[in-house]
């Protein structure tokens, strides 16, 4: 199961993701990749973001109103992400299942 810290190292490159606390260290490390594969890769991004479940016409609109500020714009957007998929996660836990038969 991928967890929102195992999709930014997978997707991103991130390799040590900060401390809970410095969410500010962690949105900067993610405005430079971005920033990175909007310039030399951006198909590439359209697919992580693709792979994130974030929204595209968010993304879009970013892209088209704010492209000085886009890679700390679009980083915001992945940090709310991953801490809206966090908060589903707490809200519906998943329980393992009892045997091997009941999983799929």
């Amino acid at each position: 199961m991928t967890t929102p810290t195992n999709d930014l190292q997978q997707f991103f490159g991130i390799e040590k993701i900060p401390e809970r606390d410095d969410a500010a260290e962690l949105l900067t490390l993610l405005s430079e990749k971005i920033g990175d594969l909007l310039l030399h890769n951006p198909d590439k991004l359209v697919y992580i973001f693709y792979k994130m479940d974030i929204d595209e016409n968010k993304m879009m609109h970013i892209l088209k109103e704010n492209m000085t500020k886009a890679p700390q714009l679009l980083a915001q957007l992945v940090f709310e992400r991953q801490l809206q998929k966090i908060a589903y996660k707490k809200m519906f836990p998943q329980t393992p299942p009892n045997n091997a038969d009941e999983a799929w």
